[in-house]
């Protein structure tokens, strides 16, 4: 009788609506946690002493170039020089210039047309890693759409 009292009342507990958890919630939860401490990593991406702290906007694009400066991109800017030009080309090839002229292949369609990696003149963020180039590749691709 006790055994069977005690297993009827872990019965109702574990039936209690409190005490459930839906299992879309659990994995909502846990999505969002995955979430948040992947943003808040991404915040320290970038320096935190760029020259330009809030972007300057783009001047409008000429076809598939569009000229950019560290002024528009502020934290997110990656590259070690301050100034350049991007490109779309054929194929979706999407390319910067640097000031001296030189070209590198910001994708994979860059580089398999034979320009350089774009590596030699990545800069770092706070954390020694390597500032993202998304925000200058999507501004770059969106170029491709223009011509």
């Amino acid at each position: 009788m006790w055994l069977s009292c005690n297993q009827s009342n872990r019965q109702r507990r574990d039936n209690s609506p409190r005490m459930r958890t839906k299992p879309g919630f659990r994995t909502t939860t846990a999505l969002g946690a995955v979430a948040l401490a992947l943003a808040l990593s991404a915040c320290g991406a970038g320096r935190s002493d760029p020259n330009t702290v809030s972007p300057v906007p783009l001047a409008p694009p000429t076809g598939a170039t569009q000229p950019v400066t560290e002024a528009n991109f502020g934290y997110l800017w990656p590259f070690t020089v301050d100034r350049g030009t991007l490109e779309c080309r054929q194929s979706e090839q999407t390319v910067f210039i640097a000031p001296d002229g030189k070209e590198y292949a910001l994708n994979d369609k860059a580089e398999q047309a034979g320009l350089p990696d774009v590596e030699p003149i990545r800069a770092e963020g706070d954390q020694g890693d390597k500032i993202s180039l998304g925000s200058v590749t999507s501004t770059a691709l969106a170029l491709c759409g223009s011509r």
